[in-house]
């Protein structure tokens, strides 16, 4: 586990990195400028992944000045699923009506 924060740290640095180099180029040229990150196939992998990989994203793109935008392209059960897997799947289905 510690291991695992270790390399998420690592990696919130870098993405700490680049805004700031972002940033710097906005002030310079005076435009907004926006890195999008495109998140796909999420349904062809196990739903703890799915958890992992969607946490990660929400730690790593927490900041709200953060230069990032993420599209994240997956099918809403999928997504529900993975998200809150102790609920049954009528549940989920239910969910995913409303949210859609």
């Amino acid at each position: 586990m510690s291991k695992k924060l270790g390399f998420m740290k690592l990696v919130k640095d870098e993405v700490m990195a680049v805004s700031n180099l972002i940033h710097s180029i906005e002030y310079i040229y005076e435009k907004n400028y926006k890195i999008v990150l495109a998140i796909d196939n999420l349904d062809r992998i196990t739903h703890d992944k799915v958890r992992a990989i969607l946490d990660a994203v929400n730690i790593l793109l927490s900041d709200q000045s953060s230069p990032f935008f993420c599209l994240i392209a997956v099918d809403p059960v999928v997504a529900v699923n993975s998200i809150d897997g102790n609920c049954d799947a009528t549940i989920n289905v239910n969910m995913v009506q409303i949210w859609s």
